[in-house]
């Protein structure tokens, strides 16, 4: 299959160029050409691709700004696919109308692929229309999953007390920790939370999204087992003022105000941040720290394979504070400045996970710089395995710049890992002694070497506020289970309060 047109943007051939082709339809041996589509040469091969060579390797290692560079589009893309893929496995079949609209949805995300589109390098102004069409589509989806949840609600019986009900919208398990507010009614948490064997499920109530002082408004985390597809309900069932608390759990260090160190049951889990030291899995590391370094590529990065290592400025952080301790799970945060742009990190200990959780939120500012996180290691060995596109794939740690998907397993011992989850990370490099993932880029957008840049009227990009996600630990888990854990993340339980049969307040 040859592509025949101007440019590299699917443009029309030119009559010149048809005529070219015609004259040469047979001059190439054991071949003809002849005018076609994607569609019937993929139909022409189908019988023969069991039989073609499987390429494991990296496919085209180009233009290595694109990775990161317009992480808005990045983040709308994977947002849209989740919800869409999400509702394909709940709702295979839909009214014919419905199932239109559904393949419409899925042509426009799969079409905002296209390499400059994903890859960031598009025209500032064409952006609102790519990020319309995928913002429509996963709330299209999301709408839909949410009205499927709430028909099949219809067939539970009634219950005098109020149920919180959460669905596996999903056609993997989900096995971890979520959160909701559940509806109170301007009640207090005092509440015991029973599964369908009226056993109590732990729960911890944290402070809501919203920045109110209503004591009733009220958020819990809740860990919970769902299998694919089910819909599990809990019962609220009223309990005394102090609820009773699981064994062990998360603290603070008792003797430190503000709250520097943290640390769960076991101390298999801690932060340290008056040494700048964390620990998990039992083994203590460097915390990760944010580096701010310039960035003169354009907004491709043509001609190089990795950004610098320095010099870097580093971010300063105030004191820390308390989010929320207790039985279950402990959360401190700081805020912080790096160059112009404001910081704030948070730290999450569990009581039952050796993992440590960390999340950044920046508010980005810069212009022409990149900004890392960088993770002090010693690695064991050459290679690291990182999640790519439909699986895994082996690298060697020799500092470029790659794309990932979602996390990264290095050796760091004979029979053990480092595994960073960062499901909002989309390029990193690796050193053997170091990882650093690339958080935001600013060069000015459709910006193409060998112009200079510097245009007063240019837009940087990926201005404004930015969240990211990580969790660290130390295992031995397989591309599987570490999709597995991934997948978790992306597709939290969708929550729905249920009243039904409650006697009148």
């Amino acid at each position: 299959m040859c592509f025949a047109g101007i440019g590299d943007h699917g443009g029309g051939p030119t009559e010149k160029v048809i005529a070219w082709l015609r004259d040469h339809a047979d001059a190439f041996p054991g071949m003809r050409l002849v005018f076609s589509t994607p569609s019937r040469f993929f139909a022409a091969i189908a019988d023969a691709v069991p039989s073609l060579p499987l390429v494991t390797g990296e496919l085209q290692y180009h233009a290595i700004g694109c990775y990161s560079v317009h992480r808005q589009g990045k983040l709308a893309l994977r947002e849209a696919t989740q919800r869409l893929t999400q509702l394909d496995s709940v709702l295979p079949t839909l009214p014919d109308e419905q199932a239109q609209i559904r393949q419409s949805h899925w042509q426009n995300v799969v079409f905002h692929q296209f390499h400059d589109t994903l890859g960031g390098t598009c025209l500032p102004s064409a952006y609102q229309h790519v990020h319309n069409q995928l913002g429509a589509a996963e709330a299209w989806a999301e709408e839909h999953l949410h009205r499927h949840l709430r028909q099949r609600l219809t067939v539970l019986p009634n219950d005098p007390c109020q149920r919180l009900i959460f669905f596996n919208a999903s056609d993997r398990p989900f096995v971890g920790w979520t959160e909701c507010e559940p509806w109170l009614g301007g009640k207090p948490w005092r509440f015991l939370v029973l599964d369908d064997k009226d056993q109590v499920v732990p729960t911890q109530a944290i402070p809501p999204e919203a920045v109110i002082g209503w004591s009733w408004l009220t958020r819990i985390a809740i860990k919970l087992q769902l299998a694919p597809g089910e819909i599990k309900a809990l019962r609220l069932v009223p309990c005394s003022d102090e609820q009773p608390a699981a064994p062990g759990g998360n603290q603070a260090d008792a003797n430190a105000s503000p709250p520097w160190c943290i640390h769960n049951h076991a101390h298999s889990a801690a932060v340290d941040l008056s040494q700048a030291r964390c620990r998990f899995s039992g083994m203590d590391y460097l915390l990760p720290e944010l580096a701010l370094l310039a960035d003169n590529s354009d907004t491709w990065s043509h001609s190089i394979d990795r950004y610098a290592e320095n010099p870097a400025l580093f971010a300063t952080w105030s004191a820390p504070e308390l989010n929320f301790t207790g039985p279950l799970l402990t959360q401190i945060a700081q805020a912080g400045r790096i160059g112009n742009s404001d910081l704030i990190r948070t730290f999450r200990l569990f009581q039952d996970s050796n993992e440590l959780e960390m999340t950044l939120r920046v508010t980005w500012q810069e212009k022409r710089r990149i900004l890392k996180l960088v993770l002090p290691i010693v690695a064991h060995g050459d290679t690291h395995l990182d999640a790519i596109c439909g699986g895994a794939l082996e690298r060697p740690l020799d500092g470029r710049e790659y794309p990932i998907q979602g996390w990264t397993a290095v050796p760091v011992a004979a029979q053990q890992q480092l595994t960073v989850l960062c499901p909002d990370v989309f390029a990193f490099d690796a050193t053997a002694q170091r990882l650093r993932f690339t958080l935001l880029r600013s060069p000015l957008m459709a910006h193409h070497a060998p112009h200079p840049g510097g245009t007063l009227d240019g837009v940087s990009s990926d201005r404004g506020e930015h969240r990211f996600r990580f969790r660290f630990s130390l295992d031995q888990a397989g591309p599987d289970a570490l999709w597995q854990r991934l997948y978790c993340w992306l597709r939290p339980p969708f929550f729905a309060d249920l009243t039904r049969g409650m006697p009148p307040a």
